[in-house]
């Protein structure tokens, strides 16, 4: 496994709290080892992941077609932007291309919508884009199919039970487990009443490693749900492609390079945030 250390992660971030406090620090990544438990759960479906990057590598012609650099107001995607990292972007297209599902449900929207709108207007899928999100960063209405202008929280959760086997639902929000927070809802009362076949990714996941650099300090913890119930409930979910590992993992980076590191995207670096799996 590729080792990266980024200097402001070996801080301390001390938190003020009234009643208990609280460090902030790095116990797997930055230069220390990954979970030893989550890493081997990952490492049992490298063949999935090389899989799907197989199928980003047929993609390159129209990954090429995407400008790297271009503007937010803009409704087309562009590589080189500040929010959804260039394989979380493949990942994504790759995913919609092979499933072609109904219903693609964000909770959370921006970059990563105009990436599903371009997928499915040039690859001809039939796909409805649902975006739910009380303000999204960018203007992306109109590249919807249905908004739903207000926090997840207060939807009700059999919103999502309509959602069938290839359905995507595509999770990035405050990514703060807190009392009645977005996250909370999320994994205690939408995702274990998924359907077995449904797609979930979560983005800004780092497992096996902590949270990088300027994350520490915002105080995220979203991830660490997501290893619990990796690590109590395998049983329940199939990891198709966690692209932080992937892109960490000297093979699969180099598969990942081959497959579109050539033409018009020769440069660009090919790692992720995205962490996707379906349930069981």
């Amino acid at each position: 496994m590729a080792t990266l250390s980024f200097a402001a992660e070996r801080d301390a971030h001390r938190f003020e709290l009234a009643d208990y406090p609280y460090v902030a620090t790095v116990r797997h990544g930055a230069g220390r080892p990954p979970h030893a438990a989550l890493t081997a759960i990952l490492e049992a479906g490298r063949a999935r992941y090389a899989g799907l990057l197989a199928a980003i590598g047929e993609l390159a012609p129209y990954f090429g077609e995407v400008p790297m650099g271009g503007r937010y107001e803009s409704d087309d995607p562009f590589w080189l932007n500040a929010w959804f990292p260039a394989l979380d972007g493949m990942a994504l297209t790759a995913m919609l291309k092979a499933h072609a599902p109904a219903r693609f449900v964000e909770i959370g929207s921006g970059v990563s919508t105009k990436f599903a709108r371009r997928a499915v207007r040039h690859l001809g899928l039939r796909t409805r884009l649902i975006s739910i999100d009380p303000q999204p960063r960018n203007q992306i209405d109109r590249l919807c199919d249905q908004v739903i202008r207000k926090p997840l929280e207060q939807c009700d959760p059999a919103l999502f039970d309509v959602l069938q086997p290839g359905d995507i639902l595509f999770l990035d929000s405050s990514h703060r487990a807190f009392q009645g927070s977005d996250v909370t809802v999320f994994f205690t009362e939408i995702l274990p009443r998924l359907k077995p076949g449904v797609i979930v990714q979560v983005h800004d996941v780092y497992l096996p490693e902590d949270y990088i650099s300027g994350h520490l300090r915002q105080l995220w913890n979203e991830q660490y749900l997501l290893a619990t119930a990796l690590l109590f409930g395998p049983d329940r979910f199939e990891v198709l492609f966690p692209a932080w590992w992937v892109g960490r993992d000297p093979d699969l980076r180099a598969q990942a390079r081959a497959a579109v590191g050539h033409g018009p995207l020769a440069g660009l670096d090919p790692y992720g945030a995205s962490f996707w799996l379906r349930m069981r």
